[in-house]
């Protein structure tokens, strides 16, 4: 008889997580829950929000990082450094959750400097940065300084996930030699599935009375 699979302890990064509204924040909350209905244990490590966190059995959340300065990120680190080490840290990546006008090079410093510690970190890239853009010197000077956060994650990354392939080519120009691997997980849907036969069946009457395609999007 095979011995169970030892459980891993997670800890997940991420600039929003419910009850903060958005993809990246329903997107944790299903991983947390998955990791942990896989017998894992779960650290959930996020700014402050008003309302509670939902209630998800084995994931425990931390709302330590604060505004997410230098001072926050300290204190954060204190914390985490009461877990077992070596930690391992999935960064939820995307630019704009990490606050300072989405230019926050101290929190990647941060998660860089876990890594030179000791701790495995692995980043999940939801959106990579900013393009340039020869209509706007501001929009390109935060592209810049995008670049020099990712490449700075990238030193830290010792495996880098990601939501589409067109990121790994992306990122992969800042690696500055280093060789993390790459791997695409595709989101899942956060929708819930409604059965409701009939009532599809009344919506479709209502806007295609001639028949016809009915095609739904979440925005332009």
């Amino acid at each position: 008889m095979r011995p169970a699979p030892e459980s891993a302890e997670w800890h997940l990064v991420t600039g929003e997580f419910p009850p903060q509204p958005g993809g990246v924040s329903d997107y944790v909350r299903g991983v947390a829950e998955g990791l942990a209905l896989a017998g894992d244990r779960v650290h959930v490590w996020c700014p402050p929000a008003p309302g509670a966190a939902p209630d998800v059995p084995g994931v425990e959340v931390h709302r330590a990082l604060g505004a997410m300065s230098p001072a926050d990120l300290r204190r954060a680190g204190r914390l985490l450094d009461g877990f077992p080490a070596p930690r391992r840290l999935l960064v939820q990546w995307v630019p704009h959750s990490f606050g300072w006008r989405t230019m926050n090079l101290a929190f990647c410093l941060w998660v860089w400097r876990r890594s030179a510690r000791g701790d495995r970190v692995e980043v999940m890239v939801h959106e990579p940065y900013l393009p340039f853009s020869r209509a706007s010197w501001k929009q390109s000077a935060v592209a810049a300084v995008h670049r020099v956060m990712a490449a700075t994650l990238l030193r830290a990354a010792d495996r880098v996930w990601v939501s589409t392939p067109a990121w790994a080519a992306r990122w992969r120009r800042y690696r500055l030699g280093r060789r993390p691997p790459f791997a695409w997980i595709p989101i899942p849907s956060n929708v819930p599935v409604v059965a409701d036969p009939g009532g599809a069946r009344e919506l479709r009457a209502r806007l295609l009375p001639g028949g016809g395609h009915l095609l739904g999007h979440f925005g332009t």
